[in-house]
């Protein structure tokens, strides 16, 4: 089978939300679809060289962010944080290692999670399951699974994007002049 963007559709499916409103999650789908792309080619095939270089033994890996994040707790000092630790793991790796370090920030998609059950008992109530800001609300706000909150998620990683000093040049370029050789510019 050929990878299609609605090929997913065809396999079987163990962890998927249940949408009560199928038109409105259509109208989100379309609407979503319409928009650019989330990562760009190039930005795949960048990171399938740099992952072969890992592969290779001419780079080290590392990944990293949250198990599980919340719309409420992912403002801009969290996303630099994050980003920051990252940074300054990677500047350690490089030295210590002597080689680049492709840098993965798991961060911004992991607003839903897998359940394996889609209702649980609480207070002797059994609701929809938490599945994530993503799909439906933490219980204090309601489960309720409303397409619509997939537009969050969308504005959340961009929020990430904009933030995000990994693929800055300028940031890059400035770690490099703070190192003063070329095991800073390899960080970038």
């Amino acid at each position: 089978m050929t990878w299609q963007p609605n090929s997913w559709r065809s396999f079987p499916i163990c962890q998927v939300p249940e949408y009560p409103d199928a038109t409105r999650l259509q109208a989100v789908e379309e609407m979503l679809a319409s928009r650019p792309p989330l990562v760009f080619a190039g930005e795949a095939q960048s990171l399938q060289q740099r992952l072969g270089a890992v592969a290779n033994g001419e780079a080290f890996l590392l990944q990293g962010g949250d198990c599980a994040e919340s719309f409420a707790e992912f403002s801009a000092n969290n996303i630099r944080d994050s980003f920051k630790v990252l940074l300054q793991m990677a500047v350690v790796l490089t030295y210590g290692a002597s080689m680049p370090v492709v840098k993965i920030g798991r961060m911004a998609g992991q607003f839903a999670k897998p359940r394996s059950s889609p209702t649980e008992v609480i207070d002797g109530v059994e609701l929809p399951s938490y599945r994530g800001d993503m799909i439906n609300g933490p219980r204090h706000i309601g489960f309720w699974t409303v397409p619509t909150r997939l537009y969050a998620f969308i504005f959340n990683y961009f929020r990430c994007r904009v933030h995000s000093p990994m693929h800055s040049p300028i940031k890059c370029a400035a770690l490099a002049r703070v190192t003063g050789n070329s095991t800073g510019r390899s960080f970038a």
